[in-house]
């Protein structure tokens, strides 16, 4: 499942350059109703469609299938149209399985079956490496709903796909003879409740403090009490924060006028150990009734060792700010993919789906080949904790603080 951290499209966020005003030479305007046939997906999963050869991105449709759909804004080469009519529908089409999979902005692919899901994920890779790296893909298995489209403007999508990637014969030049080969995704047993981490907008709606995720394309909290791609402890405990919070008075942020004190609850749980984390986002040091907030916290959530709380007062979308503290417990709690032991603290990255990351990294020794004779270099170093499960791979006993960084 794709998801965005924050719920957010920012992509709509901005102000258009191109005003929907009709554009000389287009064969559609703003407004219209026509039926297009779907022949892929962007990056944001929404569908692309072509009118009499013009680019139409529509939320919610899924590649072989025609719709009806309304044009609501137009550019010099692409528009976005709303979804009206399915007039045929996909075989991958499914009932998405959560409540409130139309109002809220976090997942985008829930209509659509995770076999096909997997697909388009692989088609994804091939079209990069070739229009990005103008590097041959052989054939082999792909997504059969036609070409992914990746033109809306904006998308700066990162791809977090387990895939096997080789070339046929060890040592082949990328770009030569045999070119590469992209094998299929490999997916989940149960592609649900995977997330280890939940980062949640707090708002108050009819004077109730709320929290969940914003609604596609606004700034609107839709309320939650559980997501199907959080582990269940973590519904849990927002929940819990949340009727805490309520009782004791706590303020909800208001980033319109600035005011009030809580901006996000964070939770991190370690699926190995069971230990969890609470962070407190809030706009301003001062907690009112802080200490029974704590008290309330440890008596109803015992699985919590750490409550922290994070300053920012900035007038931002970025969800921490520079100062953290710890109100009560450990600054760190834990966690191992594989053998590998991770401490994890309020502000540090951790692979939010452990289970399929040792998959990945799994896979990654197998196509290693490591003899124990080697030098292993990370070339990238955004994160350590794979060239850390290369090092477990041929030592036992590494444990490893996982590097501070700013989300």
């Amino acid at each position: 499942m794709k998801k965005n951290r924050s719920g957010r499209d920012g992509r709509r966020q901005s102000k258009p350059k191109t005003t929907s005003a009709a554009i000389a030479g287009l064969p559609v305007e703003k407004n219209d109703e026509v039926q297009i046939d779907i022949i892929g997906m962007n990056h944001d999963g929404e569908g692309v469609g072509r009118a009499d050869g013009y680019t139409l991105f529509v939320q919610g449709a899924l590649p072989g299938e025609k719709v009806r759909v309304k044009v609501l804004k137009t550019k010099k080469q692409y528009g976005y149209a709303k979804l009206l009519e399915l007039v045929e529908p996909s075989p991958s089409r499914i009932a998405a399985p959560c409540p409130i999979y139309d109002q809220c902005g976090g997942c985008q692919l829930q209509h659509m079956d995770y076999a096909a899901q997997l697909a388009w994920k692989r088609q994804l890779v091939v079209d990069n490496l070739e229009r990005i790296g103008k590097l041959r893909v052989v054939a082999g298995e792909g997504y059969v709903g036609g070409e992914s489209q990746g033109m809306a403007d904006g998308v700066d999508g990162e791809q977090h796909v387990g895939v096997q990637a080789g070339n046929g014969e060890k040592g082949a030049n990328a770009g030569g003879e045999h070119g590469i080969l992209v094998r299929p995704t490999l997916g989940m047993s149960d592609p649900w409740r995977y997330r280890n981490k939940s980062q949640v907008p707090i708002g108050v709606i009819e004077g109730g403090l709320v929290g969940g995720f914003y609604a596609r394309g606004s700034h609107r909290i839709v309320d939650m009490d559980a997501c199907l791609i959080q582990h269940e402890q973590n519904d849990v405990v927002v929940r819990q924060v949340k009727e805490i919070g309520r009782r004791l008075g706590i303020t909800a942020y208001d980033e319109e006028t600035g005011k009030g004190l809580l901006r996000h609850v964070v939770v991190k749980i370690g699926f190995t150990t069971g230990e969890m984390m609470i962070v407190l986002v809030t706009n301003g040091d001062r907690i009112p009734r802080v200490d029974e907030w704590i008290s309330a916290i440890r008596e109803e959530l015992p699985a919590v060792v750490s409550i922290c709380q994070n300053v920012n007062t900035r007038n931002t979308n970025v969800i921490f700010g520079d100062v953290t503290r710890v109100l009560w417990g450990r600054e760190v709690i834990h966690d191992y993919i594989g053998d590998v032991k991770f401490a994890i603290s309020a502000r540090s990255f951790y692979q939010v789906n452990p289970a399929q990351t040792e998959v990945l990294y799994g896979k990654t020794v197998e196509y290693a080949g490591l003899t124990g004779n080697e030098t292993v270099i990370d070339g990238l170093l955004r994160h350590r904790d794979d060239i850390l499960i290369l090092g477990a791979a041929r030592q036992e006993g590494v444990w490893c603080r996982d590097r501070e960084r700013s989300d």
